[in-house]
């Protein structure tokens, strides 16, 4: 069975994050079976300071840079590569 095959690949995946550590085998392919793929080109916007959050984005490849406006006049930017 082709879903059940991607399940236990993106489960595997994310037992190794920090972020899902401690869950079970059952919950991570609870969230592997909840997950929505997507790829996105350089300069794409994920989210907006400010506007409410409805998506957890977790990189399997490719560079993430987050910006933060400060309030004075100032970003801090952090850039990850996965």
């Amino acid at each position: 069975m082709v879903y059940r095959t991607d399940v236990m690949r993106i489960s595997r995946f994310l037992r190794e994050s920090d972020m899902f550590a401690g869950l079970s085998e059952r919950d991570l392919d609870r969230i592997a079976g909840l997950r929505e793929e997507r790829r996105f080109e350089p300069g794409d916007r994920l989210g907006t300071q400010g506007d409410a959050g409805n998506s957890l984005y977790v990189v399997r490849g490719g560079e993430v840079s987050a910006s933060v406006d400060t309030g004075a006049d100032s970003i801090s930017t952090r850039r990850a590569a996965a």
